[in-house]
């Protein structure tokens, strides 16, 4: 059970800025594309090691000392509190172990925007919602250099 929780854990990184400390002294900055949770390999996008920009890189989990979440992160609770503001407490679900808010019973909506319910006016209403804040996360990620 601990360790699947630790791999959940783990998983939850994918899409999340981070700062690797390799076995090397390095460190290497990027976003998380895929982690395999049993080696800890790990593949990060809009990297950066040794101050070279890199596309793509790929790190064995062999070399991985720690990997600390960096950076302005889009939050679904900070979402969420958003949502309830502008449709009420009782209007908006937030269910932290899906990865979803839940809009109206019907309109689910993810990190990457509303997944269930669209083709509706509250679920564009809700997709406009998710891009103004998804806008606001990217200008402090670039502002804070992360």
């Amino acid at each position: 059970m601990l360790a699947r929780r630790y791999q959940e854990k783990l998983l939850e990184l994918i899409g999340k800025f981070v700062e690797v400390l390799t076995t090397e002294g390095h460190v290497a900055t990027g976003k998380v594309e895929a982690i395999d949770p049993t080696t800890l390999n790990l593949v990060l996008v809009e990297a950066e090691l040794r101050g070279e920009r890199l596309d793509r890189l790929v790190l064995p989990g062999s070399r991985i000392l720690t990997i600390r979440q960096t950076g302005v992160q889009f939050s679904l609770a900070e979402l969420a509190d958003r949502l309830r503001r502008i449709f009420g407490d009782k209007f908006v679900e937030y269910r932290r172990d899906a990865g979803v808010i839940v809009v109206g019973g019907r309109v689910r909506v993810s990190e990457v925007g509303v997944i269930e319910g669209s083709g509706t006016p509250i679920a564009d209403r809700v997709q406009r919602i998710y891009e103004e804040y998804k806008k606001e996360v990217e200008a402090k990620r670039a502002k804070s250099g992360s």
